[in-house]
């Protein structure tokens, strides 16, 4: 992606400002300017403001979806602190954590600002200057020396001027400009994260999240099918039964993580439970199997409703996923859909999330088959069906008390 051209500008200069990046800090402080420049309207904009809005901007993609903005930038390690010190939230409305930041009387989160206040304005004209100090910088841009983007006014508060040669280039093209620097940053940000999917989709805080209408008719219908096969299904974590009218769906593997709702990561559940798992990962030892199962009988009836190819149409990763398991009919065990999470569940794993998370009711010591009992003679599906069984003697009284009185 190229930036538009201009016949006098030197629009290299500003292409150069993003080249071998080693930080985030130019894209998110070009993006912020831009920002604030139409916002306002003013070609004057005080160099904490752009700081304060940088913040913003990059709220999200630390705090939420935990993205890694490399070992040596620290705009998402001060992120980070910030949240600490003021305890927002991590999906804070980027109005509300600017007015916050801008108005915030704290020495230690005003510090973690200002730090960026040393480089950044400076480092970013260097395509115009270069191999010159920062006070050079300054001074040779107060006169917009080689048709500088902006100047540096060493005032109270410190502020930057830009240049009314730049102004028409900037807001005539200002969404282009924008989306290049997201697509530059999501070429930076991929080769920090390469194992970490859908990097563009994790910059952007979306206005509102896609509701699951769909993937709950889908699992809503499942529900049905397996009623009138008289086969009764229960919630992975709590064994508690589910109807068609008293489940919830969840994304196995965090979507702070995957960032999509495809099938292959959804499952049915008991409705109180949705809310305390939040992001964790659950304990992959104790649920994997019961989830995989229940996707075998779900995609079973995925291509028994839409055969061959038009499964595709619903969701192809999914349906490859459990295609060899129904055909083949391997163990639990050995299935694609197993081996499949495992690969997924050991990246969140090692990205940060919260890891096993488990039902805070359920007494593992309960679903464990006693020493003096003969399971030999028993399958893997009815030794697993003697673990549900006693699990749902023991413990499932127990957690509906606590839920519902």
């Amino acid at each position: 992606m190229q930036l538009p051209r201009h016949h006098t500008l030197p629009v290299n200069h500003l292409a150069a400002v993003f080249n071998k990046t080693t930080a985030t800090y130019k894209f998110y402080w070009f993006i912020s300017l831009l920002e604030l420049l139409v916002e306002r309207g003013n070609t004057r904009i005080p160099i904490r403001d752009i700081l304060i809005r940088m913040i913003c901007n990059s709220w999200y993609p630390v705090n939420y979806f935990k993205v890694s903005f490399g070992f040596f930038d620290m705009l998402g390690k001060n992120i980070q602190e910030i949240m600490q010190i003021t305890e927002a939230g991590r999906d804070i409305p980027k109005l509300d954590l600017f007015e916050m930041l801008l108005n915030s009387g704290n020495n230690n989160v005003n510090a973690l600002i200002s730090h960026f206040d040393k480089q950044v304005p400076y480092r970013f004209l260097s395509p115009w200057f270069p191999s010159k100090s920062n006070k050079d910088i300054v001074e040779l841009s107060n006169h917009f020396a080689n048709d500088c983007l902006y100047r540096i006014i060493h005032t109270r508060p410190k502020t930057i001027e830009i240049n009314k040669k730049w102004i028409n280039y900037l807001l005539r093209n200002y969404r282009i400009l924008i989306d290049f620097c997201y697509w530059n940053l999501t070429l930076y940000l991929q080769d920090k994260n390469p194992n970490v999917p859908d990097i563009p989709n994790k910059l952007i805080k979306p206005m509102e999240r896609s509701p699951l209408t769909r993937q709950r008719k889908f699992w809503r219908g499942f529900l049905d099918e397996r009623r009138m096969e008289s086969e009764q299904v229960f919630c992975i974590y709590t064994a508690t039964p589910l109807g068609a009218g008293n489940f919830a769906v969840e994304h196995f593997i965090p979507y702070s993580f995957v960032s999509h709702d495809l099938l292959w990561n959804l499952v049915p559940v008991d409705p109180a439970i949705n809310a305390s798992k939040s992001n964790k990962l659950p304990v992959l030892e104790q649920h994997l199997d019961s989830f995989s199962s229940c996707s075998r009988w779900a995609c079973r009836l995925l291509i028994k409703r839409t055969p061959t190819t038009s499964c595709l149409k619903i969701t192809c990763t999914w349906e490859m996923a459990f295609r060899t398991w129904c055909i083949c009919r391997r163990p639990i065990s050995g299935c694609a859909t197993t081996s499949c999470c495992r690969r997924w569940y050991r990246l969140p794993k090692t990205w940060g999330l919260s890891i096993g998370w488990r039902n805070r009711w359920v007494i593992e010591d309960v679903v464990k088959i006693s020493d003096n009992e003969n399971i030999s003679g028993h399958s893997v599906q009815s030794f697993r069906n003697i673990v549900y069984n006693r699990f749902r003697n023991n413990v499932c009284n127990q957690f509906r008390n606590k839920v519902y009185n």
